[in-house]
């Protein structure tokens, strides 16, 4: 480890050693007995920082009314679970219907074709008619 890699831990993690990654801590301890004025010194500075941000300090207590408060504006579970099942079943019906559509829909324009092939394949010596049915398709959409 350098000075610059122990200047980067010290303003990430701060100056407490113990909350540096465990696998940086033995170098810096090495590099704090073989420059211990350089490490004192970056050291300082990020207890500055630790001060300013009060790393430290415990977390205030918010009061009960606080609490309280925070609680009561809060939306329901029940009324917030109840719309997400509602707007996840209308998404699966309305996924379901488009599925349809879309198969009824191949179904018309792709399967009377796909039916004539099965015809001549099945009826080879059909002949004239056959082929006439391949060069001109009926049209199924006629009732």
């Amino acid at each position: 480890m350098n000075l610059n890699r122990f200047e980067q831990l010290a303003w990430a993690f701060g100056a407490d050693l113990g909350r540096w990654p465990p696998a940086e801590r033995e170098a810096a301890l090495h590099l704090a007995a073989s420059a211990p004025a350089s490490a004192e010194a970056l050291l300082a500075q990020a207890a500055r920082l630790d001060r300013i941000l009060n790393v430290t300090a415990p977390l205030p207590v918010p009061s009960r009314a606080l609490r309280e408060r925070i609680i009561l504006a809060a939306p329901s579970a029940r009324a917030f679970s109840l719309a997400w099942r509602w707007l996840a079943g209308a998404a699966i019906g309305a996924t379901m219907a488009a599925a349809c559509a879309a198969g009824l829909a191949t179904g018309a324009t792709v399967g009377a074709p796909a039916l004539a092939s099965v015809r001549l394949a099945v009826n080879a010596d059909a002949g004239d008619e056959a082929l006439r049915l391949l060069r001109d398709p009926p049209d199924l959409t006629e009732g």
